[in-house]
């Protein structure tokens, strides 16, 4: 049996396969194939990735009640997935496919953006969402910053307003691909 992380390595080393597991049921598998789209620069991906973003806009990405504590971890847990399996502690039992979302928060978006990127183009669907991006309460701030920075490298004038509104996003990585995407983009 093949397992996910197999299928992942697969997408990154034979690009030919994307098309494969565009809508696999691990996001894992979609963030392989989204990080191997940006690899191949091909524009015939962008409207599967506005696809993505919007599929990734209906998850349930960003309610996680505060971590409890966590299961094989006495101190400090930035370190601790990579040496051993942790659980996350919560308040009550919550479903697996919820806990997946959490894991994910916005991973798969911000692949979709730096890929996105990496294309170097855009269509109009992806700016307005970018734009959105910048713009929604509670975006994950990673997200924002990689919507920042892409909207520098794809955006245009238009998108200088919705950069000035990431300006006021009290969060210093959001402010500073902000003001670099502004200062490109007025560059132009």
């Amino acid at each position: 049996m093949v397992n996910n992380y197999d299928i992942m390595e697969q997408v990154l080393l034979h690009p030919e396969k994307i098309e494969n597991y565009l809508n696999h049921s691990d996001w894992r598998v979609r963030y392989a194939a989204i990080i191997s789209m940006g690899e191949t620069k091909d524009k015939k991906w962008l409207p599967y990735l506005a696809e993505m973003l919007r599929f990734e806009d209906t998850r349930n990405l960003y309610s996680q009640p505060a971590v409890q504590g966590f299961e094989n971890s006495y101190d400090d847990t930035r370190m601790a997935e990579q040496l051993v399996p942790i659980k996350e502690i919560f308040d009550r039992d919550y479903p697996e496919e919820l806990r997946e979302d959490w894991r994910c928060r916005g991973r798969v978006k911000q692949a979709c953006l730096f890929a996105i990127r990496d294309i170097g183009i855009s269509i109009e669907e992806i700016l307005t969402i970018l734009h959105t991006y910048l713009q929604r309460p509670g975006e994950d701030y990673a997200v924002c910053a990689a919507s920042a920075m892409t909207l520098g490298i794809i955006g245009h004038k238009g998108s200088i307003p919705y950069l000035e509104k990431a300006l006021e996003i009290d969060e210093w990585c959001v402010q500073t691909e902000a003001r670099k995407a502004i200062r490109r983009l007025n560059a132009d």
